[in-house]
């Protein structure tokens, strides 16, 4: 292989990977997990919480995780905090955000 004094090899493509050949893709990977309610069952006292993370929620709400900072920050979006790891109810945040809806003044 020649290679000129100023010209790096070109190290091989990203598919032909052999470590990685097999793996999904990140983004198939961040879908597969978005997908996944942290607890999508009966919660253990029978009351059927849906529990979802800080980007879950977010992507339900159809906004962004610094928006779900803020809402948590302005105490509007009720969620639980277990040490460092923060989970919020759907229902409970749909009816939270449901109570702050502005009407509309024409009908």
């Amino acid at each position: 292989m020649n290679i000129a004094r100023n010209q790096m090899p070109v190290p091989p493509a990203a598919t032909e990977c052999r470590k990685h050949a097999n793996s999904p893709a990140p983004s198939a990977a961040a879908a597969r997990l978005d997908a996944q309610a942290v607890n999508t069952g009966s919660d253990a006292n029978g009351l059927g919480i849906e529990w979802r993370t800080k980007r879950q929620i977010a992507r339900h709400l159809k906004c962004s995780v610094r928006h779900i900072n803020k809402l948590m920050k302005r105490r509007v979006l009720p969620f639980l905090k277990m040490g460092r790891f923060v989970r919020f109810d759907v229902a409970a945040c749909d009816l939270a955000l449901k109570r702050i809806e502005v009407k509309s003044v024409l009908g």
